[in-house]
């Protein structure tokens, strides 16, 4: 149950910060600038590409310890919660990254001008933190029984 309590503290804390941010941000004091739409969009296609190597990383190792290593309940739990983690993670990236490159022909070409790009994508990277975060603790406890 560790776990579960570390990763909603993450996601919790994170979240809250970043939606206070957003919430104080005038975003029609920005200036168009169509630079910022691309760098929205490479961030997200970034996390997308971490998540999308880190999520079949998951189910791999699962499969391989299957054989050789057997999982406590815990750790298998870990790595079933990363992967949820990243699930998440890849569903709010690719809605900013579809949504961004649709949105960056408009009226409004800066990327943060849109606040629900801006406040999703920081939910991906908090996702994908809680994910790999996980993750880590997950590949300790398969290191530890692999080593017993």
């Amino acid at each position: 149950t560790w776990q579960w309590i570390i990763d909603a503290l993450i996601i919790i804390l994170f979240s809250v910060i970043h939606g206070l941010v957003w919430k104080s941000i005038n975003t029609e004091s920005l200036p168009d600038q169509p630079g910022a739409s691309d760098a929205g969009r490479a961030a997200a296609s970034a996390s997308l590409t971490a998540a999308g190597i880190l999520l079949p990383l998951t189910v791999i190792a699962v499969q391989l310890t299957g054989q050789k290593v057997s999982l406590s309940d815990g750790t298998f739990s870990g790595f079933f919660i990363a992967s949820v983690c990243f699930l998440v993670s890849l569903c709010f990236g690719l809605y900013v990254f579809v949504s961004s490159s649709y949105r960056a022909a408009g009226s409004k070409p800066n990327f943060f001008k849109h606040k629900d790009l801006g406040v999703l994508l920081g939910f991906q990277l908090i996702w994908l933190l809680a994910g790999s975060v996980q993750l880590v603790f997950a590949f300790y406890g398969l290191v530890d029984n692999a080593m017993k």
